[in-house]
């Protein structure tokens, strides 16, 4: 029943009330049998609903035969594959395909279900609300036709009678009628009562519009850097290409952006939102203008939020290198009264504070004279994750405090974890592969870059990986990874990249093998036990800096190798 259908027939009750009241005096047709059927019929509406939303669920479940089936089918291909077969691994993925599609669907066609499902129960609620309001108005139009009865021979016995009618439906006089009714003007002739006028009917609230929410997959691996473009910077950053908001930065989130990173966005890093690798900036309140642009911090924020919302994706926040704790908790504080409530906040103090070539690095050298290694080198830094996550978590307690260290030098991370004086929830580390100080010695093309790549992961890279999961198991830690992905970058001659480097660096991401490559770390990373692997980055123009994003654009992410196997490892 629509919300319209269910306002016409209240108010024709009304109607009817009325001119029974004041043409005919007589009881007429009962008002709170009209209202019940009406409740009656709206309650039915919304149990077809729930049924249609059982069926859709059926329908599912029979999906998951498929699912099964297919499985089967893979198995068999892969073993014909394995034993030297030509298995049709097209007939495969379109199968895949066929089938994912047929999921969404019915994913998306349950959820539009379960929001009109929600619409029907507003209805309930409003007329209920209806209801108790015509209630009350009923007993006002009783006072009045007991005043225009005074004169009429026998009006007591006719009101005791119509008042006694609808008692039986609930609906009852105030006392201040019933008693007018006994009023000594009644006998004696004198004026009634002032005619009290009805009240205004209740304003008609229409209910919320159906909007179709993410499909938003029950378990993903995979969680997601961006960077962030608003306005239009012109040459200052000409290689960053993330823009999720519409309208140079001002409009709403992009409907295309988030419907292809959903898959992919178990945790949102916002790293490069705020120039976390080079700000300086002592900050104090969320009302200052962060070094990203042309917004306050908490304007910022809300973007993320509303991004994280719409992806259904946990926060990953770095708290800036000179934030101070009235920063931290108001920050923290507006990201946990926005995000939803299953939604985790991630907090990490910086970022990469070992790497040389970060200014949090240059900082911390600037500050205490020592480089990575010395003593107080490490103090700071631990001092200034204590700070950060006693802060967070004065404004939430359930906040998951994180320290990132080197890869390569496991070493690193348990300096600062041993000089940290509160809790640590999680440990973090990347889970990259690309290349070495000697990787491009003899490397004239895509494959053996490739090639080199994994040779270079495999030995030293590898093993510290394996080093740092067996400290940390000691610890009882988990592990995330705050960044990983493919890191092929050219080496610098007189502070630029070498050009041909540069150029095979990009063709790479195009080698049918870079997949591979890139599942060599996450595999490894997984298998020791490691948890929210968050890969680097979403959009990003390859460029002499290096191949960083998924793809270049928006419009070339479902064509991308890289892409497509951030899907596929994600839902897998």
């Amino acid at each position: 029943m629509k919300p319209w259908m269910v306002r016409f027939a209240v108010w024709s009750v009304v109607a009817l009330l009325a001119l029974g009241c004041f043409v005919t005096g007589a009881r007429g047709e009962s008002v709170g049998a009209k209202l019940d059927d009406t409740l009656e019929s709206i309650a039915a509406t919304a149990g077809t609903a729930q049924t249609t939303a059982t069926a859709a669920q059926g329908d599912v479940n029979t999906l998951a035969v498929e699912v099964n089936a297919l499985a089967a089918l893979i198995n068999a291909h892969v073993t014909n594959h394995d034993g030297g077969g030509t298995g049709d691994l097209g007939e495969i993925q379109e199968a895949i395909e066929a089938i994912q599609w047929e999921i969404q669907e019915l994913q998306t066609g349950n959820q539009r279900q379960a929001v009109r499902l929600q619409v029907h129960d507003q209805d309930i609620r409003q007329n209920a609300a209806n209801h108790a309001a015509l209630a009350a108005r009923v007993g006002v139009l009783e006072t009045n036709q007991a005043n225009d009865l005074y004169s009429d021979d026998g009006a007591l016995e006719r009101v005791v009678i119509l008042e006694e009618s609808m008692s039986d439906h609930g609906i009852h006089m105030t006392d201040e009628a019933s008693a007018n009714h006994l009023h000594d003007g009644w006998h004696t002739g004198t004026d009634p009562p002032p005619v009290v006028e009805p009240p205004d009917p209740p304003p008609v609230i229409d209910p919320p519009p159906v909007v179709d929410p993410p499909i938003i997959p029950s378990a993903r691996i995979l969680g997601i850097n961006t960077d962030f473009v608003g306005r239009d910077k012109g040459d200052a950053t000409p290689w960053i290409t993330d823009r999720p908001y519409l309208n140079d930065g001002d409009g709403p989130l992009d409907p295309e952006y988030t419907r292809l990173m959903t898959p992919i966005a178990d945790t949102i890093r916002y790293l490069n939102w705020y120039r976390t690798n080079d700000d300086m900036t002592t900050y104090t309140s969320l009302d200052q203008m962060n070094k990203n642009g042309d917004d306050t911090w908490r304007d910022m924020l809300n973007k993320q939020i509303d991004l994280a919302n719409a992806v259904g994706a946990d926060f990953w926040f770095n708290v800036p290198f000179e934030a101070q704790p009235s920063f931290t908790r108001a920050a923290v504080a507006l990201i946990r009264e926005g995000l939803h409530p299953e939604q985790q906040i991630i907090i990490e103090w910086s970022n990469e504070n070992w790497n040389s070539g970060m200014g949090t690095y240059k900082r911390i050298r600037q500050i205490t004279g020592e480089d990575l290694g010395g003593d107080a080198f490490f103090q700071l830094w631990a001092d200034r994750c204590t700070v950060a996550f006693t802060s967070a978590r004065q404004a939430d307690p359930d906040v998951i405090c994180t320290i990132a260290g080197q890869t390569a030098n496991s070493w690193v991370l348990q300096q600062v974890y041993k000089r940290v004086t509160v809790p640590v929830d999680a440990t973090a580390i990347a889970f990259y592969i690309g290349t070495g100080s000697s990787t491009w010695d003899g490397v004239t093309n895509t494959d053996q870059l490739i090639d080199a790549s994994i040779a270079n992961w495999s030995g030293h890279e590898k093993r510290e990986m394996q080093r740092h999961f067996a400290w940390a198991d000691t610890k009882g830690l988990p592990t995330f990874g705050y960044e990983g992905g493919q890191h092929i970058v050219a080496t610098y001659v007189n502070g630029e990249p070498v050009p041909w480097q540069v150029d095979l660096t990009i063709a790479a991401q195009d080698n049918p093998r870079i997949t591979a490559m890139m599942d060599l770390p996450l595999d490894e990373f997984l298998r020791l036990g490691g948890t929210r692997p968050v890969v680097f980055d979403y959009l990003n123009n390859w460029n002499k800096h290096g191949a960083w994003g998924l793809a270049r654009d928006l419009g070339r992410l479902e064509t991308s190798k890289k892409y497509l196997w951030a899907v596929r490892r994600s839902l897998q």
